[in-house]
């Protein structure tokens, strides 16, 4: 239990720390120059997305069952990958760089993108000392790196040219601490195996898939609305974008108990059962959370500026708690083998509403009720294969 609560803790100051650090940096950067820092860490995101395309944690996952040296080696070799295709895409941003107005935005972009892209990789090193028991030293240094970033975040607004620096410093120096200093991520340079990498891209592709479209549905509204309403709108909109990032970041942490619990189930009813009521109340207490304090947090962390319409935050309310109750029937599916059907279900209909968004939008809310629909959806994919699940297995239960 104690480490359970270690294990969450270390997931609120994350999130919390996320929040409150794009709070300061909206304090400290005009607006146009405060979409620029959404847009890189945006690109960082999605670009992680592809990268890792949830072969790292599969990675982390058998961590636990090898020797320390090995899973080392394997999370080193994958974070080598991970570096170079970061830097291929930065090279690739470069073009886009040309056409940003002013020095100072295009810092602003390089440096958010770099804390964007060290950020994931690190995390999967805290991941990994989570995976071999050490939750506490985890804790600590989540805190510690949540204290340091949020202290350089203040800092910026003494000089707009120092900016740059207080986004990515913070996270080089974690990135160095953790993955350079205490792993020697570069002495694997003499071990590294690039067909072992490619066996798990090859091995896990339905599993590769998955982690692709879930990623990418959860950032179409990030994706779409700089596009189809301008940079203004996409930076107006980050607030509550990051809200509900945090609110879906403790689905996750819930995940992290109920799946384990789940699978001491013997019976594919009593699972089912069991994670839908655990994410179901969390969703409705999410989805409600959500709807009654987003718009004052908002106000008092960001600034009345950043307070959107309430149609907005009702709709972005309802796909939090939609999210929730597919979370539940998701690892339903997941634990039970069905990994290619939800792959195909996500695919399919996450692809649907990229397309549905880009040409039948023409405001924020009419691109969120169609995110919506999406995620309805997917949840009736999800809830629907479930039970034919359970009846195909009930004779046997």
């Amino acid at each position: 239990m104690i480490k359970l609560s270690q294990s969450v803790a270390s997931t609120i100051t994350r999130a919390l720390s996320a929040l409150l650090i794009i709070a300061l940096f909206s304090k400290s950067l005009n607006l146009e120059s405060f979409s620029y820092y959404a847009l890189g860490l945006l690109v960082a995101q999605i670009s992680s997305v592809f990268i890792d395309a949830g072969v790292n944690n599969e990675i982390l996952r058998f961590a636990r069952l090898e020797k320390d040296d090995i899973s080392n080696l394997r999370l080193n070799q994958s974070t080598i990958v991970r570096l170079i295709l970061n830097f291929a895409i930065f090279l690739c941003c470069s073009i886009y760089l040309i056409r940003v107005d002013g020095t100072e935005n295009k810092l602003i972009f390089i440096s958010s993108f770099i804390a964007g892209a060290l950020t994931s990789i690190t995390e999967s090193y805290l991941i990994n000392m989570k995976s071999k028991g050490f939750f506490s030293k985890e804790l600590s240094i989540s805190f510690l790196q949540a204290i340091v970033a949020i202290g350089f975040a203040y800092s910026s607004k003494l000089s707009s040219w120092a900016t740059p620096l207080c986004i990515a410093l913070p996270r080089l120096m974690f990135f160095y601490f953790i993955a350079i200093r205490n792993n020697s991520i570069f002495s694997s340079l003499t071990n590294f195996n690039i067909s072992e990498i490619k066996q798990y891209y090859t091995k896990l592709k339905h599993y590769s898939i998955d982690s692709i479209f879930s990623n990418i549905s959860t950032q179409i509204d990030n994706l779409l609305i700089p596009i189809l309403f301008g940079k203004e709108a996409f930076a107006l909109y980050q607030p509550l974008s990051k809200l509900l990032s945090s609110g879906l970041t403790f689905s996750g942490a819930i995940g992290a108990f109920a799946i384990p619990l789940a699978s001491t189930y013997k019976s594919n009813i009593k699972k089912l059962i069991f994670l839908n009521s655990i994410f179901i109340g969390f969703g409705l207490a999410a989805g409600i959370t959500f709807f009654s304090l987003s718009k004052i947090f908002i106000s008092y962390f960001f600034g009345e500026m950043f307070v959107l319409d309430e149609s907005i935050i009702l709709l972005l309310s309802l796909t939090l708690a939609v999210r929730f109750f597919s979370a539940g029937s998701g690892s339903f599916l997941t634990l039970t083998g069905k990994q290619k059907t939800r792959a195909t279900i996500n695919s399919i209909i996450t692809s649907i509403s990229i397309f549905a968004g880009s040409f039948f939008s023409s405001s924020i809310s009419e691109l969120l009720t169609i995110l919506l629909a999406s995620q309805l959806l997917i949840l009736t994919g999800y809830i629907a294969t479930s039970i034919a699940t359970t009846l195909e297995t009930k004779p046997n239960s």
